[in-house]
């Protein structure tokens, strides 16, 4: 029990001092677009007009990389100088279309995408059926058309999270 109370005590003490108290920097959500920026190719999100490098845990940076040109909602922080990541939420892929987001599947059915949202599956037809088949497990973006009875005719489509590294 003395342990809390020291640490409370302390908190109240560095409000007292330095005005900024124990609170970390709250979380917001902003939206922009995920850029390459630079001669170095900094990894980026343009936030109307101002861009600013993307920091985060390296699972979400992978997924933002492969996601250039797409309008994302990120759940962070926000500073002048950096946007720290914890999440996000593609609203608009690369190709400004809304997204289908899941799992890319390859059985006797053929090509289709486990939905996250719904979580049912929708059958996939692509000239680019080949290249899809080797990437069954990985999570992935889809764009296209509505063809039929959960049939996506797809117009672009990108890996987020290979199954396999």
């Amino acid at each position: 029990m003395a342990r809390p109370l020291l640490l409370m005590l302390l908190c109240i003490a560095s409000v007292g001092l330095t005005g900024s108290g124990c609170a970390r920097p709250a979380s917001s959500r902003t939206v922009g677009i995920v850029t390459l920026y630079g001669v170095d190719q900094i990894l980026s999100l343009n936030i109307q007009g101002t861009v600013v490098p993307i920091e985060g845990r390296s699972q979400v940076i992978d997924q933002l990389d492969r996601l250039i040109d797409a309008r994302v909602a990120i759940t962070g922080t926000v500073g002048s100088s950096r946007v720290r990541v914890q999440d996000y939420e593609i609203l608009e892929a690369p190709d400004g279309l809304v997204p289908y987001l899941g799992i890319l599947v390859h059985d006797q059915s053929g090509v289709g995408l486990q939905d996250e949202t719904t979580g049912t599956r929708i059958a996939l037809r692509s000239s680019d059926v080949d290249r899809m088949k080797r990437q069954h497990g990985d999570r992935v973006w889809v764009t296209g058309s509505i063809v039929g009875p959960q049939t996506l005719l797809v117009a672009h489509w990108g890996v987020l999270v290979p199954s396999s590294p």
